[in-house]
Protein backbone atom coordinates (compact mmCIF):
# COMPACT_ATOMS: atom_id res chain seq x y z
CA UNK A 1 0.00 0.00 0.00
CA UNK A 2 1.67 3.55 -0.68
CA UNK A 3 1.31 6.18 1.96
CA UNK A 4 0.98 10.04 0.64
CA UNK A 5 3.92 10.84 2.94
CA UNK A 6 3.54 14.49 1.79
CA UNK A 7 0.56 14.70 4.15
CA UNK A 8 2.73 13.69 7.25
CA UNK A 9 4.95 15.92 8.91
CA UNK A 10 6.26 13.33 11.38
CA UNK A 11 5.66 9.55 11.13
CA UNK A 12 6.37 7.37 14.34
CA UNK A 13 8.56 4.24 14.24
CA UNK A 14 7.88 0.91 16.37
CA UNK A 15 11.27 1.46 18.25
CA UNK A 16 9.86 4.86 19.55
CA UNK A 17 7.19 3.41 20.41
CA UNK A 18 8.31 0.63 22.39
CA UNK A 19 11.14 2.69 24.20
CA UNK A 20 8.43 5.04 25.90
CA UNK A 21 5.99 2.14 26.23
CA UNK A 22 3.18 3.22 24.17
CA UNK A 23 -0.51 2.46 24.45
CA UNK A 24 -2.69 2.93 20.95
CA UNK A 25 -6.59 2.74 21.52
CA UNK A 26 -7.29 2.98 17.98
CA UNK A 27 -10.90 2.68 18.32
CA UNK A 28 -11.62 6.05 21.23
CA UNK A 29 -8.52 7.66 19.62
CA UNK A 30 -6.61 7.45 22.73
CA UNK A 31 -2.73 7.25 23.04
CA UNK A 32 -1.07 7.19 26.06
CA UNK A 33 2.52 7.84 26.61
CA UNK A 34 5.17 6.71 29.42
CA UNK A 35 8.26 8.28 30.36
CA UNK A 36 11.13 6.84 32.63
CA UNK A 37 10.21 8.37 35.53
CA UNK A 38 6.43 6.61 34.77
CA UNK A 39 4.94 10.14 34.47
CA UNK A 40 2.14 9.21 31.68
CA UNK A 41 0.49 11.52 28.51
CA UNK A 42 -2.29 11.15 27.84
CA UNK A 43 -3.31 12.61 24.24
CA UNK A 44 -7.31 12.03 22.87
CA UNK A 45 -7.83 12.78 19.20
CA UNK A 46 -11.07 14.44 17.82
CA UNK A 47 -14.06 12.24 17.78
CA UNK A 48 -16.80 12.57 15.61
CA UNK A 49 -19.69 10.78 14.67
CA UNK A 50 -19.93 10.64 11.16
CA UNK A 51 -23.68 8.85 11.14
CA UNK A 52 -25.05 11.57 12.65
CA UNK A 53 -25.03 13.74 9.92
CA UNK A 54 -26.81 11.00 7.81
CA UNK A 55 -30.39 10.76 6.90
CA UNK A 56 -32.52 8.39 5.20
CA UNK A 57 -34.37 8.86 1.76
CA UNK A 58 -37.62 8.93 3.05
CA UNK A 59 -36.79 11.63 5.78
CA UNK A 60 -34.56 13.91 2.79
CA UNK A 61 -38.22 13.45 0.98
CA UNK A 62 -40.19 14.73 3.48
CA UNK A 63 -38.12 17.53 4.18
CA UNK A 64 -37.97 18.74 0.51
CA UNK A 65 -41.94 18.09 0.28
CA UNK A 66 -42.24 21.30 3.27
CA UNK A 67 -39.81 23.18 1.82
CA UNK A 68 -36.54 22.72 2.64
CA UNK A 69 -33.57 23.68 0.68
CA UNK A 70 -31.58 20.24 -1.41
CA UNK A 71 -28.54 20.06 -3.12
CA UNK A 72 -27.04 17.49 -5.18
CA UNK A 73 -23.38 16.88 -5.33
CA UNK A 74 -21.37 14.23 -6.07
CA UNK A 75 -17.62 13.03 -6.49
CA UNK A 76 -15.45 12.78 -9.74
CA UNK A 77 -11.64 11.64 -10.14
CA UNK A 78 -10.43 14.25 -12.45
CA UNK A 79 -6.56 12.56 -11.44
CA UNK A 80 -7.81 9.10 -12.91
CA UNK A 81 -5.20 7.36 -15.12
CA UNK A 82 -5.84 6.86 -18.70
CA UNK A 83 -6.29 3.36 -19.81
CA UNK A 84 -4.83 1.37 -22.62
CA UNK A 85 -5.90 -1.59 -23.93
CA UNK A 86 -2.67 -3.51 -22.97
CA UNK A 87 -4.00 -3.35 -19.39
CA UNK A 88 -6.42 -5.48 -20.22
CA UNK A 89 -6.41 -9.14 -18.96
CA UNK A 90 -7.61 -10.83 -22.31
CA UNK A 91 -6.00 -8.64 -24.63
CA UNK A 92 -2.63 -9.66 -22.62
CA UNK A 93 -3.31 -13.37 -22.87
CA UNK A 94 -4.15 -13.23 -26.43
CA UNK A 95 -1.24 -11.38 -28.05
CA UNK A 96 -1.63 -12.87 -31.21
CA UNK A 97 -5.40 -11.41 -31.57
CA UNK A 98 -4.82 -8.28 -30.40
CA UNK A 99 -1.38 -7.43 -32.60
CA UNK A 100 0.04 -3.36 -31.70
CA UNK A 101 0.75 -3.39 -35.55
CA UNK A 102 -0.70 -5.28 -38.13
CA UNK A 103 2.08 -6.93 -40.69
CA UNK A 104 -0.06 -6.83 -43.74
CA UNK A 105 -3.18 -7.54 -45.66
CA UNK A 106 -3.85 -11.43 -44.82
CA UNK A 107 -2.33 -14.57 -46.55
CA UNK A 108 -3.86 -15.94 -49.95
CA UNK A 109 -7.29 -18.14 -49.77
CA UNK A 110 -7.83 -21.15 -51.08
CA UNK A 111 -11.15 -19.86 -52.72
CA UNK A 112 -10.98 -16.70 -54.43
CA UNK A 113 -13.53 -13.64 -53.40
CA UNK A 114 -15.11 -11.81 -56.37
CA UNK A 115 -18.59 -9.55 -56.50
CA UNK A 116 -21.14 -11.18 -59.54
CA UNK A 117 -22.21 -8.31 -61.59
CA UNK A 118 -25.23 -8.52 -63.45
CA UNK A 119 -25.27 -9.39 -67.16
CA UNK A 120 -24.40 -7.04 -69.65
CA UNK A 121 -23.18 -4.25 -66.93
CA UNK A 122 -21.21 -1.33 -68.45
CA UNK A 123 -18.36 0.49 -66.61
CA UNK A 124 -19.15 3.14 -64.10
CA UNK A 125 -17.80 6.37 -64.90
CA UNK A 126 -18.24 9.01 -62.21
CA UNK A 127 -16.07 12.02 -62.21
CA UNK A 128 -14.11 12.27 -58.56
CA UNK A 129 -15.71 14.10 -55.96
CA UNK A 130 -14.73 17.41 -55.63
CA UNK A 131 -11.46 18.05 -52.62
CA UNK A 132 -10.18 21.16 -51.65
CA UNK A 133 -6.24 20.90 -50.80
CA UNK A 134 -6.91 20.46 -47.43
CA UNK A 135 -8.38 16.86 -47.53
CA UNK A 136 -6.11 16.20 -51.08
CA UNK A 137 -3.35 16.36 -48.64
CA UNK A 138 -4.43 14.44 -46.09
CA UNK A 139 -5.68 11.68 -48.55
CA UNK A 140 -1.81 11.42 -50.13
CA UNK A 141 -0.74 11.24 -46.66
CA UNK A 142 -3.03 8.63 -45.39
CA UNK A 143 -2.45 6.25 -48.71
CA UNK A 144 1.27 6.17 -48.51
CA UNK A 145 0.77 5.53 -44.46
CA UNK A 146 -1.52 2.20 -45.63
CA UNK A 147 0.70 1.52 -48.97
CA UNK A 148 4.19 1.54 -46.82
CA UNK A 149 2.37 -0.99 -44.23
CA UNK A 150 1.27 -3.16 -47.18
CA UNK A 151 -2.05 -3.08 -46.74
CA UNK A 152 -2.66 -1.74 -50.59
CA UNK A 153 -0.60 -2.08 -53.69
CA UNK A 154 -0.55 -0.20 -56.67
CA UNK A 155 -2.76 -1.71 -59.46
CA UNK A 156 -5.03 -0.71 -62.53
CA UNK A 157 -8.56 -1.82 -61.91
CA UNK A 158 -11.48 -0.40 -64.62
CA UNK A 159 -14.05 -0.79 -61.40
CA UNK A 160 -12.83 2.36 -59.34
CA UNK A 161 -14.50 4.09 -56.76
CA UNK A 162 -14.90 7.27 -55.27
CA UNK A 163 -13.11 8.72 -51.99
CA UNK A 164 -14.73 10.77 -49.55
CA UNK A 165 -14.05 12.20 -46.22
CA UNK A 166 -16.63 11.93 -43.17
CA UNK A 167 -15.46 14.01 -40.14
CA UNK A 168 -15.14 11.52 -36.86
CA UNK A 169 -16.19 13.25 -32.87
CA UNK A 170 -13.02 13.86 -31.94
CA UNK A 171 -12.30 16.01 -35.07
CA UNK A 172 -10.11 13.93 -37.63
CA UNK A 173 -10.86 12.91 -40.98
CA UNK A 174 -11.64 9.38 -41.80
CA UNK A 175 -11.82 8.03 -45.20
CA UNK A 176 -14.10 5.99 -46.79
CA UNK A 177 -14.74 4.23 -50.09
CA UNK A 178 -17.90 4.97 -51.47
CA UNK A 179 -19.17 1.50 -53.24
CA UNK A 180 -23.05 3.23 -54.09
CA UNK A 181 -22.26 2.18 -57.61
CA UNK A 182 -20.91 -0.80 -57.40
CA UNK A 183 -23.62 -2.21 -55.36
CA UNK A 184 -26.22 -1.32 -57.46
CA UNK A 185 -24.76 -3.51 -60.42
CA UNK A 186 -24.19 -6.13 -58.03
CA UNK A 187 -26.23 -9.58 -58.65
CA UNK A 188 -26.17 -11.11 -55.61
CA UNK A 189 -26.05 -8.43 -52.73
CA UNK A 190 -27.16 -8.53 -49.04
CA UNK A 191 -27.71 -5.71 -46.70
CA UNK A 192 -25.52 -6.66 -43.32
CA UNK A 193 -28.16 -6.04 -40.62
CA UNK A 194 -27.61 -4.78 -37.78
CA UNK A 195 -28.21 -6.08 -33.79
CA UNK A 196 -31.43 -4.78 -33.74
CA UNK A 197 -32.68 -5.78 -36.71
CA UNK A 198 -31.95 -9.04 -36.37
CA UNK A 199 -33.86 -9.18 -32.85
CA UNK A 200 -36.98 -7.92 -34.63
CA UNK A 201 -37.01 -9.77 -38.03
CA UNK A 202 -35.39 -13.09 -37.52
CA UNK A 203 -37.29 -15.96 -38.08
CA UNK A 204 -40.51 -14.10 -37.59
CA UNK A 205 -39.83 -13.93 -33.75
CA UNK A 206 -42.78 -11.43 -32.28
CA UNK A 207 -41.97 -10.89 -28.67
CA UNK A 208 -38.83 -9.44 -27.28
CA UNK A 209 -37.91 -8.03 -23.57
CA UNK A 210 -35.63 -4.85 -23.73
CA UNK A 211 -34.85 -5.85 -19.89
CA UNK A 212 -34.12 -9.65 -21.17
CA UNK A 213 -31.47 -8.20 -23.96
CA UNK A 214 -30.11 -5.78 -20.91
CA UNK A 215 -29.21 -8.58 -18.37
CA UNK A 216 -28.35 -10.73 -21.23
CA UNK A 217 -25.92 -8.57 -22.92
CA UNK A 218 -24.18 -6.99 -19.62
CA UNK A 219 -20.35 -7.94 -19.21
CA UNK A 220 -17.57 -7.68 -17.09
CA UNK A 221 -15.36 -5.72 -19.48
CA UNK A 222 -15.80 -4.44 -22.46
CA UNK A 223 -13.85 -6.60 -24.89
CA UNK A 224 -16.16 -9.30 -23.79
CA UNK A 225 -19.36 -7.25 -24.87
CA UNK A 226 -17.34 -6.07 -28.31
CA UNK A 227 -17.11 -9.96 -28.67
CA UNK A 228 -20.42 -10.78 -28.43
CA UNK A 229 -21.81 -7.52 -31.06
CA UNK A 230 -19.48 -9.19 -33.25
CA UNK A 231 -20.27 -12.67 -33.33
CA UNK A 232 -24.19 -11.58 -33.65
CA UNK A 233 -23.06 -9.33 -36.55
CA UNK A 234 -21.36 -11.56 -38.43
CA UNK A 235 -24.05 -13.99 -38.51
CA UNK A 236 -26.75 -13.41 -41.03
CA UNK A 237 -30.37 -15.38 -40.72
CA UNK A 238 -29.73 -18.87 -42.56
CA UNK A 239 -31.83 -22.77 -42.18
CA UNK A 240 -28.74 -23.69 -40.50
CA UNK A 241 -30.46 -22.06 -37.10
CA UNK A 242 -33.29 -24.61 -37.25
CA UNK A 243 -36.21 -21.75 -37.11
CA UNK A 244 -34.49 -20.28 -33.88
CA UNK A 245 -34.50 -17.03 -33.10
CA UNK A 246 -31.04 -15.38 -31.83
CA UNK A 247 -31.75 -15.75 -28.18
CA UNK A 248 -32.25 -18.83 -28.41
CA UNK A 249 -29.30 -19.68 -30.40
CA UNK A 250 -26.87 -18.68 -28.20
CA UNK A 251 -28.51 -18.24 -24.71
CA UNK A 252 -29.56 -21.76 -25.28
CA UNK A 253 -33.11 -21.34 -24.05
CA UNK A 254 -36.26 -19.21 -25.11
CA UNK A 255 -36.31 -16.09 -23.76
CA UNK A 256 -38.86 -15.72 -20.79
CA UNK A 257 -42.05 -13.06 -20.83
CA UNK A 258 -43.09 -13.84 -17.64
CA UNK A 259 -42.42 -10.23 -16.68
CA UNK A 260 -44.84 -8.60 -19.72
CA UNK A 261 -47.63 -7.11 -18.45
CA UNK A 262 -51.04 -6.15 -20.59
CA UNK A 263 -50.34 -2.82 -21.76
CA UNK A 264 -53.22 -0.67 -19.99
CA UNK A 265 -54.23 -2.39 -17.51
CA UNK A 266 -55.28 -1.68 -14.28
CA UNK A 267 -52.26 -1.80 -11.60
CA UNK A 268 -52.05 -0.61 -8.04
CA UNK A 269 -49.16 0.34 -6.40
CA UNK A 270 -48.15 0.34 -2.92
CA UNK A 271 -48.04 3.63 -0.72
CA UNK A 272 -45.04 3.38 1.87
CA UNK A 273 -46.26 3.34 5.33
CA UNK A 274 -44.33 6.47 6.26
CA UNK A 275 -46.66 8.26 4.15
CA UNK A 276 -50.21 7.03 5.56
CA UNK A 277 -52.11 5.62 8.60
CA UNK A 278 -53.16 3.01 9.99
CA UNK A 279 -56.72 3.25 8.48
CA UNK A 280 -55.49 4.96 5.10
CA UNK A 281 -55.20 2.69 1.65
CA UNK A 282 -52.06 0.93 1.44
CA UNK A 283 -52.40 1.09 -2.40
CA UNK A 284 -53.10 3.63 -4.88
CA UNK A 285 -54.56 2.41 -8.53
CA UNK A 286 -53.18 3.48 -11.96
CA UNK A 287 -52.91 2.74 -15.81
CA UNK A 288 -50.10 0.39 -16.31
CA UNK A 289 -48.32 2.80 -19.15
CA UNK A 290 -44.74 0.64 -19.59
CA UNK A 291 -41.39 -0.06 -18.13
CA UNK A 292 -38.52 2.68 -17.47
CA UNK A 293 -35.89 2.96 -19.53
CA UNK A 294 -33.56 3.95 -16.47
CA UNK A 295 -34.40 1.34 -14.14
CA UNK A 296 -36.13 -2.03 -13.81
CA UNK A 297 -39.34 -0.81 -12.41
CA UNK A 298 -42.92 -0.41 -13.74
CA UNK A 299 -44.51 2.96 -15.01
CA UNK A 300 -47.97 3.74 -14.20
CA UNK A 301 -50.49 6.59 -14.14
CA UNK A 302 -52.10 8.15 -11.25
CA UNK A 303 -55.94 7.83 -12.26
CA UNK A 304 -56.29 10.95 -9.22
CA UNK A 305 -53.77 13.31 -10.72
CA UNK A 306 -53.07 11.94 -14.39
CA UNK A 307 -48.90 11.92 -13.73
CA UNK A 308 -46.78 9.25 -14.55
CA UNK A 309 -45.01 7.74 -11.84
CA UNK A 310 -42.36 4.55 -11.43
CA UNK A 311 -42.36 2.00 -9.02
CA UNK A 312 -40.75 -1.48 -8.36
CA UNK A 313 -43.74 -2.73 -5.56
CA UNK A 314 -47.05 -2.91 -8.38
CA UNK A 315 -49.44 -5.30 -8.34
CA UNK A 316 -51.90 -6.21 -11.53
CA UNK A 317 -55.15 -6.69 -12.13
CA UNK A 318 -54.80 -7.83 -16.02
CA UNK A 319 -58.36 -9.17 -16.61
CA UNK A 320 -59.36 -5.45 -16.42
CA UNK A 321 -58.14 -2.92 -18.94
Amino acid sequence: MELPFGEFDLILGIDWLVEYWVNLDCASKRVTLRSDEGCEIIMIGEHQDYLSNVISTLVAEKLVRKGYEAYLAFVSDSGSAKLFIKDIRIVRDFPDVFPEELLGVPPDRKIEFGNELLPGTALVSIAPYHMASKKLIKLKAQLQEILDRGFIRSSVYSWGALVLFVKKKDGTMRMCVNYCQLNKLTKNKYTHPMIDDLFDQFCGASIFSKIDLRSGYHYETDVEAVNVAVYLQNRLPTKAMKEKTLFEAWFGCKPSVSHLKIFCCICYVHIPTIKTDKLDKKAQPGIFMGYSNNNKSYRFSDLSSNKAFASKDVMFDEDTT
